[in-house]
């Protein structure tokens, strides 16, 4: 028994072009011209932020938690890691969906840019995935009082287990 908790697939799928360009769009209708300007210095601090990363190669002298150099080695290694198919049995506890953007035939984007999708796209990998939901977002999904539907909906999944 494998239970993942509102884990994502390691490579998401990319944003098509013209997914990429509806959020734009929907964006511009809801903020107006503003919009544009928004965007853009969004886009100059990232690029900073994003070349600030790379030039923190050297360790802190007083080894404090470097979140950004951990996030890089994760996408590093997930960027490389080969999915296989499992036919084993796995349970996906995840929160409710919700989409920021819709665009068009049932598909939504979250906030993170990521396409929604109900078995948080694992279900092509392993055909027997079972999708349980629990109230609250990602974070607040083990914490209380979420953690105390969790745990309960999981109980029963690991006394079948056993």
């Amino acid at each position: 028994m494998l239970v993942l908790l509102d884990t994502p697939l390691p490579q998401r799928r990319p944003l098509s072009r013209k997914d990429r360009l509806a959020i734009q769009w929907q964006e511009l209708k809801k903020s107006g011209p503003a919009y544009v300007l928004r965007w853009a210095y969004n886009r100059i601090r990232w690029e900073f932020a994003k070349r600030r990363m790379h030039d923190t190669t050297t360790p802190t002298a007083n080894h404090e938690f470097n979140n950004a150099a951990i996030e890089a080695a994760f996408l590093q290694a997930v960027s490389s890691y080969k999915m296989q198919s499992w036919s084993g049995n796995i349970k996906l506890i995840r929160p409710p969906l919700v989409g920021k953007w819709h665009v068009g035939e049932g598909r939504w984007i979250d906030d993170e840019r990521a396409y929604v999708l109900h078995d948080n796209d694992w279900g092509q990998f392993t055909p027997q995935i079972e999708v349980i939901e629990v109230p609250g977002d990602h974070d607040s999904m083990v914490l209380e009082p979420n953690v105390r539907v969790m745990a309960a909906k999981i109980k029963p999944i690991i006394e079948a287990a056993q």
